[in-house]
């Protein structure tokens, strides 16, 4: 059991979500001027990384037909067979719920645009498959965690937030 807990925490890469919170952190702190409220930041955190998981399992679902011929991704649990399918569609199913739980915590605009954010984590994995700028979609899909961030405390979007996520983008897509 432990072996497949880990299986799955590999296949979605928790790091990765670390690896994208202080992006939102950032754009809520900008907000605040400050400290955001706790309540906030708990709800960002499990939008981010509710997302992100989505985002990975998503990834990895569509692309496992290729990842298969791959000798370099040899060693991911999908690829390997300790993780099927069907349990990750149970998985994303339970990120869903967890990302629409949270997400309607925060200010309308939030859930407004979430089905948005969320066709763009989808998007990306089939950009790489005839585009060499797929990077900056995937710098698109981070862009948007400090501009959600601003908008989950003050329920806009602000210039300093687009700016903020505009140069996550381009970090991102340059060097990814």
């Amino acid at each position: 059991m432990l072996n497949k807990i880990k299986a799955h925490l590999d296949n979605i890469a928790l790091a990765h979500s670390i690896f994208a919170l202080p992006f939102a952190y950032m754009g809520a702190f900008l907000a605040c001027k400050g400290i955001p409220p706790l309540k906030t930041l708990i709800f960002i955190t499990l939008v981010m990384v509710s997302a992100r998981s989505i985002a990975l399992i998503l990834d990895n679902l569509i692309d496992l037909r290729y990842d298969k011929q791959q000798k370099r991704l040899a060693h991911r649990p999908l690829v390997r067979g300790i993780i099927k399918p069907i349990e990750l569609y149970v998985l994303i199913a339970f990120f869903f719920s967890v990302f629409f739980y949270s997400v309607v915590h925060l200010p309308r605009l939030c859930l407004y645009l979430s089905p948005l954010a969320l066709a763009i984590l989808w998007l990306y994995p089939y950009t790489k498959r005839f585009t060499f700028l797929c990077h900056y979609v995937l710098g698109i899909a981070l862009a948007m965690a400090p501009i959600g961030g601003y908008m989950a405390v003050t329920g806009r979007i602000s210039f300093p937030s687009l700016v903020l996520g505009t140069g996550v983008c381009f970090w991102i897509g340059t060097f990814d």
